[in-house]
């Protein structure tokens, strides 16, 4: 495999930057097919690459906590990833943000007891629905507690719920969502939910802000919550069946911009940086469930962006310019996150030679359609140009703009 680093026109420089992400040499017939059957611009994802993070997750949840874990698919990270039912095959639940989202998840055959409803707007009758559906809501506010109090009257029995909260410990960044540990707000909301009979507190839910590669940060989560619970939580051993964790937890793609420093860490480190989080909160034989909803690390990696160079423009000697028909809107995180390209011949072979300065803009009528600016081979007309690490969030944020937004296909 090879990283395009630009230096001083040599031939790029070897690296193992592309072993986690779909590898179109070694599965250049397939996607020859897939191009022919759905030509570019279009997501391509790879199955596998799913079902691997999944496992890897999925066993060191065992090794650390134990077997009474669950991983939820945060289905805003990608919903082809949702659709396939690639992940639900492997007993994943479904973590869902809104009504639409619910709905898509009933639609895919998610049972209510396997459906974690987050988000900071639930109707009414989203709410209700949730609960007759029996699907683990996390109240995100005193204004959704209040409004679950009532629906709660015409039930005829106890509703269980979690609650989400957020930590300001040092180390952690503040989060707009969730009630604070610190400021009394999550002890005020635990007794409120204790002094209603129809309503049962079964969970506690923190999930830590994005860009989140240190695990560290995962254990002072887990200790401010755990050191909430034993003080705010009366009985707490028997009446918690489960804590939530959120997800964050880092993909392979490159560093995001607004870092200067990133070093993710493999899936076991924030696995066990959380468990040593919680310390002895519980004796090792009667933990309660440890629920994880990523959404990145699930889907990141899985897939590639690939589109068509549809004209050139060689500057001079030692620069170049073309467009390519996708466009910066079809890749909205390239904002967040720079870019990992590499190029393929029109018979999708890898592109060698003395790499140029190269500028890719997109094809849309936008002055900034600019997608890609680095180093490349000097390229032609009907030439490939695939982007990796592009599976979270960025096909569920392409809207249609001037073309059509492109759709995924699977290895």
């Amino acid at each position: 495999m090879r990283i395009v680093n630009f230096d001083s026109g040599r031939a790029p420089i070897e690296s193992d930057a592309f072993i986690h992400f779909p590898d179109p040499e070694a599965q250049q017939a397939r996607i020859i097919e897939l191009l022919r059957e759905s030509p570019a611009p279009i997501f391509i994802a790879d199955k596998r690459i799913l079902v691997d993070r999944y496992a890897q997750l999925d066993r060191a949840l065992a090794t650390h906590w134990s077997m009474d874990h669950v991983i939820a698919y945060s289905f805003k990270a990608n919903y082809a990833a949702a659709e396939s039912n690639v992940l639900k095959e492997q007993g994943i639940w479904a973590e869902v943000v809104s009504g639409m989202e619910y709905a898509m998840a009933r639609r895919l055959g998610f049972t209510g007891d396997r459906i974690i409803f987050n988000g900071p707007y639930k109707t009414d009758e989203q709410l209700q629905q949730a609960v007759a559906d029996g699907a683990r809501i996390h109240v995100n506010d005193a204004d959704e507690l209040q409004r679950l109090i009532v629906i709660a009257q015409f039930v005829g029995r106890p509703c269980e719920i979690a609650l989400r909260v957020s930590s300001t410990a040092p180390g952690l960044a503040q989060s707009r969502f969730g009630c604070s540990l610190e400021d009394g707000t999550a002890q005020a909301m635990v007794e409120r939910i204790r002094g209603e009979d129809g309503l049962r507190l079964i969970g506690l839910h923190m999930h830590l802000r994005g860009d989140t590669d240190d695990p560290g940060c995962y254990r002072k989560g887990a200790e401010a919550l755990g050191s909430f619970i034993a003080h705010h939580v009366p009985e707490y051993r028997d009446s918690i069946r489960y804590i939530d964790m959120g997800g964050g937890f880092p993909a392979h793609g490159p560093r995001p911009r607004r870092r200067t420093n990133w070093n993710p860490r493999e899936i076991d480190d924030y696995i066990q940086a959380i468990v040593a989080g919680f310390g002895d909160l519980w004796p090792v034989n009667s933990r309660p469930t440890l629920v994880v909803e990523p959404g990145r690390y699930l889907v990141g990696d899985s897939t590639i962006f690939v589109a068509r160079v549809v004209r050139t423009n060689q500057l001079s000697a030692t620069s170049q310019t073309v467009t390519c028909n996708g466009a910066i809107n079809m890749l909205p995180l390239i904002h967040y996150c720079p870019p990992l390209m590499r190029a393929f011949t029109e018979g999708f072979a890898p592109h060698d030679g003395v790499q140029l300065p190269t500028k890719v803009f997109g094809c849309s009528c936008r002055e900034d359609d600019v997608i890609f600016e680095g180093p490349a081979p000097q390229l032609r007309i009907g030439d490939y140009l695939v982007f990796y690490a592009v599976g979270a969030y960025n096909s569920n944020m392409a809207p249609d703009f001037i073309y059509n937004a492109p759709g995924t296909v699977f290895l």
